[in-house]
């Protein structure tokens, strides 16, 4: 019963550790720094680097659609 949880628990937070995780770091409380120790607790040091490096390159991604996107102005 436990692997089967266990199974559970990692489908669910594979889907949603991304969006979650730009939450986390778009607070201006938390940044990366909380994201990293989240990770840290859940995956081998090798998994979390790349994982934080996942987070970070759909940052830098989201941050270029809106840079270039057109903008209104309003008069």
């Amino acid at each position: 019963m436990a692997s089967v949880i266990l199974e559970k628990f990692e489908k669910y937070w594979e889907d949603y550790s991304t969006l979650l995780a730009i939450a986390v770091v778009l607070d201006p409380r938390n940044k990366m720094v909380l994201v990293r120790s989240a990770f840290s607790k859940l995956y081998v040091p090798i998994e979390v680097e790349a994982r934080v490096k996942e987070i970070y390159d759909a940052l830098v991604e989201m941050y270029k659609f809106y840079d270039t996107s057109p903008t209104s102005s309003s008069a």
